[in-house]
């Protein structure tokens, strides 16, 4: 969940790259530059899914916990549109 929630605010740090680097602004996006940052959302998103997948086969979490997949459709479109936009 840490890491989803992570991932929103990143993508807001994201679409405001241009504005935070003119005023100075450090943020995760502006330390690592744009390409990079927008890796860094994808392995965001990817670690979240695979930590629950994993934990629910290593018997940490209950195997129903392994339905959050379904949800894993959603979240490509917006990963695409993080590497098509800039603003």
């Amino acid at each position: 969940i840490g890491l989803l929630a992570a991932s929103v605010m990143h993508i807001n740090d994201l679409r405001d790259y241009d504005t935070d680097r003119r005023h100075g602004k450090r943020t995760l996006a502006t330390l690592l530059g744009r390409g990079p940052a927008r890796w860094a959302m994808v392995a965001m998103v990817a670690v979240a899914f695979k930590a629950v997948l994993g934990g629910a086969l290593a018997g940490w979490l209950p195997l129903s916990a392994a339905l959050v997949l379904i949800s894993l459709p959603l979240a490509i479109p917006s990963l695409r549109l993080v590497f098509q936009e800039t603003d």
